[in-house]
């Protein structure tokens, strides 16, 4: 029985899924905006079109901009 090797790197993007990738990505287009234009000037659209996904991707991850911006802290 071979154990899989474990890395010291958990955002070893060949490691990850499409899905983990992707919202990883979401975050790290997220919070700059956040920092630059705060909470309530920025929009799951601005969000989704920085990143080149559709609103409804975001949508997939997050139930709401809320919870994605708690995700982030």
């Amino acid at each position: 029985m071979q154990n899989k090797p474990v890395t010291t790197d958990p955002f070893n993007s060949s490691e990850l899924t499409d899905y983990q990738a992707r919202t990883l990505l979401i975050l790290e287009i997220a919070k700059p905006l956040l920092l630059r234009y705060g909470y309530s000037k920025v929009t799951v659209d601005d969000i989704a079109e920085q990143a080149k996904l559709g609103k409804g991707t975001i949508y997939l991850h997050w139930k709401s901009k809320e919870d994605l911006f708690y995700a982030l802290l």
